[in-house]
């Protein structure tokens, strides 16, 4: 496994509108990219939010990158978030509870 971690700040309150919004076409958007895993995370409403996109292979997210990075102009651009970095790596470690 491999991850893409992005950072993002907002310019404003992450409404419900919003984070119906991230479900309904960042999401999907990923995962039509090859990823096999997306977590949207909040820390708080105006502060950092992180991507963390889950590939199968480092090889499948070097081949994702130019269409991830054109998605993230357009997230800029239509919504009052910044870009602000991303690390990439390699998962070595994982855990997940089974759920009923």
């Amino acid at each position: 496994m491999y991850s893409v971690i992005s950072y993002w700040t907002t310019s404003a309150d992450y409404t419900e509108e919003m984070k119906q919004a991230v479900q309904e076409t960042i999401v999907p958007s990923l995962m039509n990219l090859g990823a096999q895993q997306v977590y949207c995370v909040q820390s708080d409403a105006e502060s950092v939010q992180a991507v963390v996109t889950i590939f199968s292979s480092e090889a499948a997210a070097t081949a994702a990158r130019l269409a991830q990075e054109e998605l993230r102009t357009e997230a800029s651009t239509t919504m009052p978030v910044t870009f602000q970095s991303e690390i990439r790596g390699a998962v070595f470690a994982a855990g997940q509870t089974e759920q009923n």
